[in-house]
């Protein structure tokens, strides 16, 4: 399980290890999950934030394309 008020920043721990992981969102401030985010959800999350992050080396975007479509085929 991973809790954080960051769905982007927790969608990236959450598809690089997504047979393991379950996401769950907090409110910022508090300590009881509101909801669980579904994979499609932190799939999509990830694709629209990836091409606008200038921070990530073409070969890093690359990877991070693959951990996404994986985990998106994978059991969640």
């Amino acid at each position: 399980m991973h809790r954080s008020i960051d769905l982007i920043g927790s969608c990236v721990v959450w598809v690089k290890n997504s047979k393991h992981l379950r996401m769950e969102q907090l409110p910022a401030g508090g300590d009881t999950p509101t909801r669980e985010v579904p994979p499609k959800e932190c799939c999509s999350v990830l694709r629209n934030w990836l091409p606008t992050n200038p921070h990530l080396t073409p070969t890093e975007r690359a990877d991070m394309k693959t951990f996404i479509d994986e985990a998106r085929s994978g059991p969640s």
